[in-house]
C-alpha cells in the first residue's frame, strides 16, 4: 500500500500545471467579457424597439351601447354607448354616445 502511493506521489504524467491553468482561465475570461457585452448591447436594443413600439400603439375603442324594446316599439332600457379618443396627447378622452339603430332583434324570454 505504502509503495503504491509512493508511485501515485511521483507520478506526473497528464498533470495539469498551476502556469497552463492559469493561462487557460485567463483566456477564457478575456474571450467571455465581450461576448456578453455583445449580449447586453442586443438585449439593450431589443428592450428599446419593444418599448418604441408599445409608444407606438394608440389605444382607442367604441362600444355603440344597446337599446332594449318590447314588440311594440316601447323602450325599456337603453345603455349608453362609451368611445376613448387617443387624439388629445398623452391624456386620453372618453365621451358617452348615444346607442347606434342597427335594426331589431327578437330574443325569446327565458324558459
Amino acid at each position: 500500500m505504502n509503495l503504491g502511493l509512493r508511485r501515485l506521489w511521483s507520478d506526473d504524467r497528464g498533470a495539469v500545471i498551476s502556469v497552463e491553468l492559469v493561462l487557460v482561465i485567463g483566456i477564457l475570461v478575456f474571450g467571455l467579457i465581450p461576448g456578453l457585452v455583445a449580449l447586453r448591447n442586443s438585449i439593450n436594443a431589443s428592450l428599446a424597439t419593444l418599448g418604441n413600439t408599445a409608444l407606438a400603439v394608440t389605444p382607442s375603442f367604441t362600444y355603440s351601447g344597446f337599446a332594449i324594446v318590447t314588440q311594440s316599439g316601447q323602450t325599456i332600457a337603453v345603455v349608453q354607448g362609451f368611445e376613448v379618443d387617443p387624439t388629445t396627447g398623452l391624456a386620453l378622452a372618453a365621451s358617452q354616445i348615444p346607442p347606434i339603430a342597427v335594426g331589431s332583434v327578437a330574443v325569446p324570454p327565458a324558459p
